[in-house]
């Protein structure tokens, strides 16, 4: 783990508040692979959910910024299995804001190297 103690930003990845939010999210984006969700998800949009890499911490940033796009799309699934899964309206507006945060973390990452 890199620890930028300075950056805000970095913070929200190993937050304990948005961490339990982000796993939910992982685990509604490897069900929409899912050949039947996805194919119901593709007669709504010609978006795919992205999945996390584990080797590329920035994926999670990837997937949050589909998950924006593809929001209204999951919403009108009717697939029972996912509705656990789908965040409320308070939880969607953090996400919205996530990719921001992580833009910064990675613009930040970037100038490092």
């Amino acid at each position: 783990m890199i620890c930028v103690t300075s950056s805000e930003s970095f913070r929200i990845i190993h937050d304990e508040k948005s961490q339990p939010m982000l796993d939910k999210l992982n685990s509604l984006v490897r069900k929409l692979k899912i050949p039947i969700p996805a194919a119901k998800l593709a007669k709504l949009t010609n978006l795919t959910a992205k999945s996390a890499k584990v080797t590329r911490w920035s994926s999670t940033a990837e997937i949050l910024r589909r998950y924006v796009e593809i929001a209204e799309s999951i919403d009108r699934l009717e697939i029972e299995e996912i509705y656990h899964l789908i965040p409320d309206r308070r939880k969607k507006k953090v996400i919205e804001e996530l990719p921001t945060e992580f833009l910064k973390l990675d613009n930040v990452m970037k100038k490092l190297q």
